[in-house]
């Protein structure tokens, strides 16, 4: 097939992402980033090749791609293939996209996501409980301590010369929202399937940190839309009702900005999991604090009896 011909297709696939992000975000779009990562895994294993590098078109379009593709494997509960540890090639398209994707998510933090969303659908497939018998438990502590070494503020420095603004505090926010996101992510993911595992950090403290974080970050900012996924986190976290008031406004905030239906559609998933929470914790009146059950709620596995994809970006 013609370079030309790969380039218009991979444009209409990214358009068609972006449709279904405009529409929901739910759904559809898995089968878009599907035949995406056909399509890019042929054109990396060809670059590897011939050692022809991509266009400056080509390069855009595979690294935005790559991102729907490990955001999208975070919420989705059919199954995406994954292909294992990531090629040089594919990491460098990843940092690519660092400074110009909508989310701008750290390159270092996204394999992470991918690699927690596997052992969540091999274990749970399989349901190797057993920590004797599986190192899935292993593997899943050593992308939590792995995300939790991440630097913010180094990723940040080092990002300046390839972004398009000068907005170093700004980025060095949502750096730090978005590795205290994926901490929370992978400690949900961790006490799904081994419940009796010993975190080192308070998941509500973090919930409220990525929210302190995000704070930083106000309607007009350019950076304001890469919020969305620890938003999304830190809503489905929080038990605290002032943070999940902060939650909703922000993205009430991003509707106004972008309204897309992506937004639209998390903000009605975590209002019917606030909903549904209710049966796993307790409200005082006298201080407005949760506490936690016996039954010990956990999102994770709330979002997969949903049964719905979801691609927050």
């Amino acid at each position: 097939m013609a370079s030309a011909n790969v380039d218009a297709i991979l444009a209409v696939v990214f358009l068609l992402i972006g449709f279904e992000l405009i529409d929901s975000g739910r759904g559809s779009w898995k089968f878009h980033i599907n035949g995406a990562r056909m399509i890019i895994e042929k054109l990396i294993a060809s670059d590897s090749g011939n050692g022809t590098p991509f266009s400056p078109l080509r390069s855009w379009l595979v690294s935005n791609c790559l991102v729907y593709d490990h955001l999208g494997s975070s919420f989705a509960n059919s199954y995406l293939p994954h292909g294992g540890k990531l090629s040089m090639t594919t990491m460098s398209l990843l940092q690519d996209a660092e400074g110009n994707h909508c989310s701008s998510f750290p390159a270092a933090l996204l394999p992470l996501i991918q690699a927690g969303a596997r052992i969540l659908d091999i274990t749970d497939v399989y349901m190797f409980h057993d920590t004797s018998t599986n190192p899935g438990q292993h593997d899943a502590l050593e992308l939590f301590y792995a995300a939790k070494s991440f630097d913010p503020a180094a990723w940040a420095t080092n990002l300046q010369p390839r972004s398009p603004a000068d907005d170093l505090l700004h980025r060095t926010m949502v750096a730090c929202a978005h590795r205290t996101a994926v901490c929370v992510y992978l400690s949900r993911i961790i006490l799904a399937l081994w419940p009796s595992t010993m975190l080192p950090d308070d998941l509500q403290v973090l919930a409220a940190e990525i929210i302190t974080h995000l704070s930083h970050l106000h309607p007009g900012d350019a950076l304001f839309t890469a919020t969305a996924w620890p938003a999304f986190i830190a809503g489905l976290e929080t038990r605290d009702l002032t943070n999940r008031a902060w939650v909703e406004r922000r993205f009430q905030e991003l509707w106004k900005i972008e309204p897309w239906g992506l937004t639209r559609e998390a903000l009605k998933v975590l209002r019917t999991l606030w909903c549904g929470s209710k049966n796993g914790i307790a409200l005082t009146s006298r201080d407005d604090e949760f506490y936690e059950r016996e039954d010990n709620w956990n999102w994770i596995e709330r979002l997969k009896s949903l049964g719905t994809d979801w691609l927050i970006a």
